[in-house]
């Protein structure tokens, strides 16, 4: 009886501690398990980012640099090919840009061309040609 007794006082004043001890290594994982995911997250976002913060210095570069070519346009045609315009000595020119090589395809004019610059005056809207049509 005096085994039980002791063994019984023993579980009625360990017992609590143990618990209150697995319930903060319950606890204690579980914040390391958030700790992780908010770290994840965090580098997740760190990386577009980063890239939009070196974007934005390399514009910043190029346009208080001295270099006497600068990059004005960009547009990508595929995965290794893209049309670049570029200014030298302050004439514009228009370059083919591939993996293996780059061309020149057309020195620009210094005036702002607009689309409706390409279209010959010989064609008419289709709505005047409607009418005339009647």
């Amino acid at each position: 009886m005096k085994y039980f007794t002791l063994s019984v006082s023993f579980l009625v004043l360990m017992l609590p501690s143990y618990l209150f001890a697995s319930g903060i290594n319950d606890l204690m994982s579980a914040s390391s398990i958030w700790k992780m995911l908010l770290s994840l997250v965090f580098v997740i976002v760190l990386i577009p980012l980063s890239l939009w913060a070196m974007k934005k210095i390399q514009k910043v570069q190029g346009k208080f640099g001295n270099t006497p070519i600068q990059i004005l346009n960009v547009q990508a045609l595929g995965a290794k090919e893209k049309l670049v315009v570029i200014e030298v000595e302050q004439q514009k020119l228009l370059l083919g840009v591939t993996g293996q090589s780059i061309s020149l395809i057309k020195t620009l004019s210094e005036k702002k061309v607009t689309f409706s610059d390409y279209i010959p005056n010989n064609i008419q809207p289709q709505s005047e040609s409607k009418d005339e049509a009647e």
